[in-house]
C-alpha cells in the first residue's frame, strides 16, 4: 500500500511498510531497560514482553490463514473453543498462555515469527494480495470476500504501530 492509500498494494510496497514499522518497533525495544520490558505494565497488566508475544501469536495466525490452516488452532490454546469468542476474550487467552515465558524466549519467538512472515509474504505476487480471504480459507463464511491484504496489513505493520503507540503511552 502506498503511504496515501490511493494506489493498489504491491508485495514490494507491503514489505517496505512492514520493514519500516518493524524497525521502528525494534528501535523502541532497544531503548528500553529490562525492567521496562518485563515488569512495567499497562492498565490491563500487559508488559512489553506480553505485547511482543501477542504480536507473534497474531503473525502465526496470519501464516495459518495464508497456508489454508485453521487460524484458531495456530494460537495453540488447547481444547478451548475460540470460535465464538470476541477479540478481547481471545487476546486475554493468548496473554494468559504466554505471560510466564521469559523475555529471551518471547524475543526469540518474536523474531522467528517475523522471519516466517517475511519469507511467506516474499513468495506472494501482487495478485495474491488481492485474492479474497476465502481463497486462502475456503471454509470461511461470507463476507470473507475482501482482499487478504487487509488481514496482512492488520497483522503486520499496522499491528506493530498500534502496539508501539500503546506501549509509548505507559513506558
Amino acid at each position: 500500500m502506498s503511504d496515501d492509500n490511493t494506489q493498489p498494494p504491491t508485495t514490494a510496497e507491503l514489505l517496505r511498510r512492514i520493514d519500516h514499522n518493524w524497525t521502528k518497533f525494534n528501535q523502541m525495544l532497544d531503548g528500553l531497560s529490562d525492567k521496562q520490558r518485563t515488569v512495567a505494565h499497562d492498565a490491563n497488566g500487559w508488559t512489553v514482553k506480553d505485547h511482543m508475544a501477542h504480536l507473534s501469536a497474531w503473525e502465526q495466525s496470519l501464516l495459518a490463514l495464508l497456508a489454508g490452516r485453521n487460524r484458531h488452532a495456530s494460537f495453540e490454546l488447547g481444547d478451548v473453543n475460540v470460535a465464538g469468542l470476541d477479540i478481547d476474550a481471545l487476546n486475554d487467552l493468548i496473554w494468559r498462555k504466554h505471560r510466564d515465558r521469559t523475555y529471551a524466549d518471547v524475543l526469540a519467538g518474536f523474531h522467528a515469527s517475523h522471519a516466517q512472515v517475511l519469507a511467506t509474504l516474499s513468495g506472494l505476487s501482487d495478485a495474491d494480495l488481492m485474492q479474497p480471504y476465502s481463497h486462502y480459507q475456503p471454509d470461511s463464511p461470507p463476507p470473507e470476500s475482501c482482499p487478504v491484504i487487509g488481514w496482512i496489513v492488520g497483522n503486520t505493520f499496522e499491528h506493530y504501530a498500534e502496539h508501539q503507540g500503546w506501549i509509548a503511552e505507559w513506558v
